[in-house]
């Protein structure tokens, strides 16, 4: 289920995904319950629930095989202890997220994951690494294309490319990847 703007509405959706994936010994459909679940307890929030349910996730997608959907699962796990403020926590989830997207040829893991990388470290002023996350958030969503994925998008990836050419003092690509975000 893609987000909607009722959260409400979404932790009932995929409550009842996981009911009838349990009852129906669907292990995918369960774990993508736990995914949303926790995506969705991110998002209002609640960090404790949606470490809990992201972590079911990846258990599932581990002990079923569904490998593939790890690095997504990894990148929220990464997002839900940088709010916590575990940001080694956090660094590790997103290292390994990527690792098991190359792995596992999850494109769209890998966006996430870079996405949230690049943010990171654009938040430290790190400029070396902001500029090389950046480089390969643009990379991935390129090549997975806007519509597959909810939560970033070229302009994005443009703007934080933008910001990085800006830290390191290239105005000129700065200027020609801002005009692109636009």
């Amino acid at each position: 289920m893609t987000p909607t703007l009722n959260t409400e509405q979404q932790i009932l959706h995929y409550r009842e995904a996981m009911r009838l994936g349990k009852e129906a010994e669907n292990t995918l459909r369960v774990m993508l319950a736990n995914l949303g679940l926790g995506r969705t307890y991110l998002d209002i929030d609640r960090i404790d629930s949606a470490l809990i349910f992201e972590k079911e996730a990846a258990h599932i997608a581990e002990e079923s095989g569904y490998k593939r959907f790890l690095s997504a699962i990894l990148s929220y796990e990464g997002a839900i202890y940088f709010r916590k403020g575990e940001n080694q926590l956090a660094l590790a989830s997103l290292y390994k997220g990527i690792d098991l997207g190359f792995e596992y040829g999850n494109r769209s893991g890998l966006a996430q994951n870079y996405y949230r990388l690049t943010k990171f470290y654009l938040d430290q002023n790190n400029k070396d690494s902001s500029l090389y996350y950046a480089l390969k958030f643009r990379d991935a969503i390129e090549q997975v294309g806007a519509a597959a994925l909810s939560t970033v998008d070229k302009g994005m990836a443009y703007e934080f490319l933008s910001r990085a050419y800006k830290m390191n003092n290239q105005h000129d690509s700065a200027a020609k990847s801002q005009g692109i975000a636009l």
